[in-house]
């Protein structure tokens, strides 16, 4: 990157300038950085509880939907499938977290189960449409936080990123220029100063 320094003692304040503000910026993305390492732990672990919930639930909803098959044949679920009702409704709040929206809270709203009597079925039935119901609500739940998990640790990828750009090529890169600057000011100074003594000493002679 190539960088167009004002001239002079002004290139010299600019550039100082550059350097204080990406120091600062810097520093306010290592306090970012250290908050959504914290974050992204926390949400990994909320992500495999939430994943593992899940999985237990869906085991659990497939037995109960073997059993049912075993004891009340395929024309009971054929008829609960068929009085399903409505589609399922989820709604997911949205929170910020260092400027990054991630999912905090998921609801689903599912029509009311058929009535065991019109299905025909047994108690066998009935579980396993609770089960599985349970199942949706947890499979909702895993995919928030897997969800939060991975917006979380982009940011975080993202942030290290910008902290190893300043601190590996802006900063240097200026840090660089501000020193050939001041010295070339100061081989300036020097130039100068040696003229005014010659000038000095031949108007006294």
């Amino acid at each position: 990157m190539a960088l167009r320094i004002p001239p002079g003692r002004a290139g010299r304040q600019w550039l100082a300038g550059r350097i204080a503000t990406a120091e600062h910026a810097r520093d306010l993305l290592e306090q970012k950085r250290t908050v959504l390492l914290a974050a992204e732990r926390e949400a990994a672990g909320r992500a495999a509880e939430a994943t593992t919930a899940w999985h237990a639930s869906a085991a659990t909803a497939v037995l109960w939907l073997e059993r049912s098959a075993l004891l009340d044949g395929e024309r009971p679920r054929r008829l609960a499938r068929a009085h399903s009702g409505a589609a399922a409704v989820v709604r997911v709040d949205w929170q910020p977290t260092m400027g990054v929206p991630v999912p905090v809270h998921a609801s689903v709203e599912l029509p009311p189960p058929p009535e065991t009597a019109l299905l025909a079925g047994g108690a066998a039935l009935t579980e396993a449409i609770a089960a599985h119901r349970a199942a949706l609500a947890a499979a909702l739940r895993a995919a928030v936080e897997s969800a939060a998990h991975e917006r979380l640790a982009a940011e975080l990828t993202a942030t290290v990123r910008r902290v190893r750009a300043i601190e590996s090529r802006w900063l240097p890169l200026h840090q660089q220029a501000l020193a050939a600057l001041q010295q070339a000011l100061d081989e300036n100074d020097r130039a100068e100063g040696a003229r005014i003594r010659w000038a000095s000493r031949a108007a006294r002679r």
